[in-house]
């Protein structure tokens, strides 16, 4: 596969609903509060950063929204939605997905 084609996607295992105990042990593995579900990155090192909500539900958290504030402010894409039409057309946009990619 030529450089930049190779794309792998990963998903944090810090999201979704959890239990206490589960939140107390990725705490002490060294996860933060606030930070997005997911993260991609694309050719040319490009990072993007996906939160995705709950539809009417989801809300942006404090932590949430200061973790992306200083994501924003250092130049990295953010994108919070609760549609997984509009995050994969964004991530299409953004090169990070091929434009045949398709959710099923």
């Amino acid at each position: 596969m030529p450089i930049g084609e190779a794309r792998e996607h990963r998903v944090d295992p810090r999201t979704g609903r959890r239990y206490s105990l589960s939140g107390q042990r990725l705490q002490r593995m060294g996860a933060m509060p606030g930070w997005p579900d997911f993260i991609f990155v694309g050719p040319n090192a490009h990072v993007f950063w996906l939160e995705l909500k709950r539809f009417k539900t989801g809300r942006v958290s404090e932590d949430q929204s200061e973790v992306l504030a200083h994501l924003v402010a250092c130049g990295f894409a953010v994108l919070v939605t609760s549609s997984l039409d509009d995050a994969v057309a964004t991530l299409k946009q953004a090169g990070i997905l091929r434009s045949r990619f398709e959710v099923h």
